[in-house]
Order: C-alpha cells, then structure tokens, then sequence
C-alpha cells in the first residue's frame, strides 16, 4: 500500500499545477494532506500583536477581510487539484488554516461533492485494513483560537481524540 503525504501548500499557486502530476507519477493508494493551505501572515501578525499587548486583535480589519478571501481561494484550489485525483484524500488543517468556519464550511461542501475528499479534523474514519483519524492546527496547553489561528488546547484534543483506544487494529494518526 502507498501513501503520499503534503503540507503547507501556503497558497503557492505555482505547487496547484504539480500536484495532479505528482499524484500521477507516485499513483498512491491513499493521499494525505496535513493542512497548511491557506498564507494567513495578516492574520497571524494581528493575533501576536494583540497577545504582546493584551488587546483584542481585529479580524474585520479590511487587510485581513481581504486574506481571508485570498486565502479561501487557495484553500478551494488546492482542495479541488487533490480532489480531482479520484484518490481517497484524508485531510487536516493546518496552524495558518483559520479562520476554523471557514476551512470547514470549505472542504465539508467540497467533500458532499467529492466523496473521495475526506475530512479527518476530530474525525475517525475506517478503511480495510486501518483507521484514520486526525487533528489539524496548533496544540497547546492552555489556549483555544479558532479565528486568526488555529490552536487548540491539550484539554480538546485530548477529548477529540478520547475515542481511538477503542478501535482495534492499525491506526494512522494525521498531525498539522
């Protein structure tokens, strides 16, 4: 069996024209995408701002209103080149992959139309001979942000995943 495994794509459009060539060249069984689709540097710059001077960053700020959009675009074209490929695609996102609803109204829409295209954020899914499950973003201690960054606590993560110790068999585990 054959997997083939990318991250952080960060909306290098120039990497959307490889990828079906490159999913054609290895011909995997299964596809794995550890997030990082989206650039998010205006989202995050706002967020380490707001941390160092204990305020309240601003996500309606139009420079970040306008990545947003861009960066949803990047999420849709990469999420389609892999989708594309007739190949089980399981997927998480990544740290930069905020904000959370819409990464997820993203590839939950892209996967009703692409069945191939398998969300594996707090999910678990089976296949014949093993079980993929999967958490995305940052984990951390203590801190949860689902707006500029995604960063979830030790405490979510730990209940997300709560439930693998009860699958039998092999498991593959997909990390940002």
């Amino acid at each position: 069996m054959k997997f083939l495994c990318l991250s952080d794509y960060r909306g290098a459009g120039e990497l959307v024209t490889l990828v079906p060539k490159m999913i054609q060249a290895e011909d995997p069984d299964f596809i794995f995408y550890c997030g990082g689709s989206m650039k998010g540097e205006k989202r995050l710059a706002e967020y380490e701002a707001a941390r160092r001077f204990h305020s309240k960053p601003d996500l309606n700020s139009s420079a970040i209103q306008q990545e947003i959009e861009r960066d949803k675009e990047y999420l849709q074209q990469f999420l389609l080149a892999l989708a594309d490929s007739q190949k089980i695609v399981y997927a998480v996102p990544g740290y930069h992959d905020a904000p959370e609803a819409l990464y997820f109204k993203t590839i939950y829409n892209y996967a009703h139309i692409y069945p191939n295209l398998r969300p594996a954020h707090e999910m678990m899914h089976r296949e014949d001979q093993f079980m993929v499950a999967g958490f995305g973003g940052d984990m951390t201690l203590s801190e949860d942000n689902c707006e500029f960054v995604l960063q979830y606590s030790r405490t979510w993560v730990e209940f997300a995943l709560r439930r693998l110790e009860y699958f039998p068999g092999e498991k593959i585990l997909l990390f940002h």
